[in-house]
Parts: C-alpha cells; sequence; structure tokens
C-alpha cells in the first residue's frame, strides 16, 4: 500500500483529517477494497489497544451487570470486592464499535444497517434545529452530512459521531437530542412515531400524543411506549437504561412490562434485574461547570452529619465526557477532630469511565493546575467517575473545591463540561450508566 494511504489512515485514526483529505478517503473506501480493509484492521487494532489500557474497568461493569439484583449494600461489598482483585483480561473489541467508527468512512450502511427498512413513502416527519460536530444521513444509497434546518422523512436512518449532537423536532413539537455514537432509524406509519435506538444516547421531550398512537423507542433490549413525558434513554449491545424525569413511560423488556414514573429509572439487557428503581438523590449537585465558569472552579460545602460513606461524582455535563478533566480540589472532612484530607484517607471504590483516579496530580501525571496555577493537592476524577470513602467518626461537613484541570481545558477544540456531585447513599444508577455507556469512553 502507498505510504500516502498509510498517512491517511493515520490522520483519521487521530481524528486529523480535513475535509478535503476525508473525501479523499472515503473515495478510497468505496473504490478500493485493500484500502478499505487496511482501514478496518487498523480500527480494530486501535479498540483492542484501547481495551487493553482501560481493562481495569472491566471489573466495575462485571460487577454491576452480575449483582444488580442484590441490595444496595451488598452491591458495594461486591463491588469493593472486585476491585481488590488484579484486573482481568481485556475483553474482544466490540464488532459493533468497530462499525460505529467506521461508519465515517461511508461503511455503516455496509457494517450497521444491513436490516432494510420497510418501504415507506417519502413523509416529512421532523426537522433538525441544531447539530455540534459531524452527524449524517443514511438515506437510500446516499449519504447526507446533517445540518441545522434539514428536514427528516419517514425510514431515515443517522449516524451521531462521537464529539457529536444533533437535535430535532417533531411536527407536534416532541424534541430528542441524540448524543455521540448514536445509530437511530426513525419512521411514522400512520401517525405512529418509531425510533429505533440502535445504540448512543437519547434524551427527549415528548408531547402529548394521541391515544393508541403513542410513540415507540425500540433498543436491542426493550421497547419504550410514549404517550408523553420526558426522559432519558441509554442504550448499547449491553443493556438499556431509561430514566424518566416527567409523566411515566411503558418499559417492556421481552415479555415483562414496567411502568417508569417520574424519578425513577429501570434497565434491561444482560443479567440486569427488570425492576423500576427510585432514581439516586444527591446531597449536592454544581451548576455545569465549564470554560465560562469563572475560574474554572466552584466552592462545594455539604452537610453530611450522621453519615457512614460518602461518595463523590463527577458527572459528564454536555455532549460527550471528552476532555472532562475534573478535580476535587483540597477534599476534606471537617467536624469535632478537625479537618481530614480525603487524598491520605484510603478510598474504598475510586473508578472513572476514562483513566484512572489520581492522587495530586492531574490525569496524565502532571501537576494540577488550573488556569495557570497549581493546585497542589487533590484527586483528578475523569467523568464519569465515583470515589467513596467510609466516613471516620467525628465528621459531619465535607468541603472541596470542584475545578476543570487545563489538562482538558487547553486542548485543542475541547468542550469540557461536568457536574460534581455528593452522596451518602450508593449512587447505584451511576454505576449503571457506567456500565452502559462503558464503549462512549
Amino acid at each position: 500500500m502507498k505510504q500516502e494511504y498509510k498517512n491517511l489512515i493515520e490522520k483519521y485514526l487521530d481524528g486529523e483529517l480535513s475535509e478535503v483529505q476525508f473525501a479523499e478517503l472515503q473515495r478510497l473506501v468505496e473504490e478500493h477494497e485493500d484500502f478499505k480493509n487496511e482501514l478496518q484492521q487498523a480500527l480494530e487494532f486501535k479498540g483492542l489497544t484501547y481495551c487493553s489500557q482501560h481493562s481495569q474497568y472491566q471489573n466495575l461493569e462485571e460487577a454491576v451487570v452480575s449483582e444488580l439484583a442484590l441490595s444496595s449494600d451488598d452491591l458495594e461489598d461486591k463491588v469493593i470486592s472486585e476491585l481488590s482483585q488484579e484486573p482481568k483480561a481485556p475483553k474482544a473489541f466490540p464488532i459493533w464499535l468497530l462499525g460505529a467508527i467506521a461508519a465515517q468512512a461511508i461503511l455503516l450502511p455496509i457494517l450497521y444497517f444491513s436490516l432494510q427498512s420497510p418501504e415507506l413513502k417519502s413523509v416529512e416527519i421532523a426537522s433538525v434545529t441544531d447539530t455540534k460536530g459531524f452527524s449524517f444521513i443514511v438515506r437510500g444509497e446516499d449519504k447526507i452530512n446533517l445540518k441545522g434546518g434539514d428536514k427528516l422523512y419517514s425510514g431515515d436512518q443517522f449516524y451521531v459521531q462521537g464529539n457529536s449532537q444533533v437535535t430535532l423536532k417533531y411536527l407536534d413539537g416532541s424534541k430528542l437530542q441524540f448524543v455521540d455514537n448514536s445509530f437511530v432509524r426513525l419512521t411514522d406509519v400512520n401517525g405512529q412515531k418509531k425510533v429505533e435506538l440502535f445504540s448512543g444516547l437519547l434524551k427527549a421531550d415528548v408531547e402529548k400524543q394521541k391515544p393508541g398512537k403513542q410513540m415507540e423507542i425500540i433498543t436491542e433490549h426493550s421497547k419504550c411506549e410514549v404517550l408523553g413525558t420526558s426522559f432519558t434513554l441509554t442504550s448499547s449491545d449491553v443493556s438499556s437504561l431509561l430514566d424518566v424525569t416527567e409523566g411515566e413511560v411503558r418499559f417492556k423488556h421481552k415479555k415483562d412490562s414496567l411502568l417508569v414514573p417520574a424519578s425513577h429509572f429501570a434497565s434491561a439487557g444482560g443479567k440486569n434485574q427488570f425492576v423500576v428503581q427510585k432514581s439516586d438523590k444527591s446531597l449536592y449537585k454544581s451548576p455545569l461547570i465549564d470554560k465560562s465558569t469563572p475560574g474554572h472552579q466552584i466552592p462545594i460545602k455539604v452537610n453530611i452529619k450522621g453519615a457512614k460513606k460518602l461518595y463523590l461524582v463527577v458527572g459528564n455535563g454536555g455532549i460527550n465526557n471528552r476532555f472532562d478533566h475534573a478535580a476535587w480540589i483540597r477534599p476534606r472532612l471537617i467536624g469535632i477532630n478537625g479537618s481530614l484530607d480525603l487524598t491520605e484517607l484510603p478510598w474504598t471504590i475510586a473508578k472513572a469511565g476514562s483513566m484512572r483516579i489520581h492522587k495530586n496530580l492531574d490525569h496524565h501525571g502532571g501537576p494540577l493546575t488550573v488556569q495557570g496555577e497549581d493546585l497542589k493537592v487533590g484527586l483528578s476524577a475523569h467523568a464519569t467517575s465515583i470515589i467513596a470513602w467510609d466516613i471516620p467518626v467525628g465528621y459531619e461537613t465535607f468541603e472541596a473545591t470542584g475545578a476543570l484541570l487545563d489538562s482538558g481545558v487547553l486542548q485543542r477544540n475541547s468542550i469540557p463540561s461536568v457536574h460534581f456531585e455528593v452522596y451518602t447513599t450508593m449512587p447505584e444508577k451511576k454505576l449503571k450508566e457506567l456500565l452502559i455507556r462503558r464503549h462512549h469512553y
């Protein structure tokens, strides 16, 4: 293979292709079988390397997926037990992710949307109101880049690339937002809306639907029937997670059916127990922290009187978690026994969706710098992350500063955004989100 073709593949893997180079890569994939095979091998190698570098994350996933039927305390004990073991060998590179990445090079119709849609009339059902990053429609044999104002028709299927977002609005006012690595097919038959979410994350605000015409959202593991409500639905080959914020959604898994009300969630797939659970309730959740936040940081003070456990969560606040390099600066417990630095207290859980938790260093082993200042003491924790401790007797207050680190903020084209959250009970939904969205990190 020509060296210029190898250089093109390397630039593609590094995300450095110009529009002209990307068009050339598409042409080569369509016209040269050897080039397409070389690209697929490079993608698979990159995926295997990624999995091996992140193999320690599998333990948390396996603990959560196999023990969801346990009580919260038992689940925590199981997670802690799993984390104390040696990392297991990485799993094979997920073939659907290969298809997801390769989709950027027009392989999507071949590798993923292999099942043909039923013959549908070209009926306009929605329009794109906003896009960020890069996404495209597969419409018949055509591949069309998505942009604001584009009309969407029944039968359209589209892919939202990593680090991207698409927001659409149905003719009845219902709004759906899809974020990075979402595969979607939209259909409308006689006024009944159907959304097939093969993978990805959907945030929905659905207007009241006509009786008997409820919107259907289908994933590999579940079906949702929506009459009008607000919710989030996450889907991967592992499982699906429904989180309802307003109204209620009928959630179906195989022959079972559950009604999920507001402030509750349910998951389906794998070995998950199919039950409705009340959403995690945090003692504290920060406003969105991003580049517009003064100083890129916020002071945090939370009353934890009487609690025996402390869980610190950094949640993703934007369209993806890329460069969400966050830190708990000077995290400490305050009480009658004085001040206790949490960087010196052994944790019971320390897990992140990407990278490891570091003490007094950023994610790359450098200083904890925020807007050029080295803040010396803290815990770097890439979103989404969970760190937990047993609280010693004599402490009633948690204090820290939540900050975005320069290691993420200063990256080219980065859009870091996070929420800092504090819990004193096991945030089980967060663990499930880590499990289900593992392929998005």
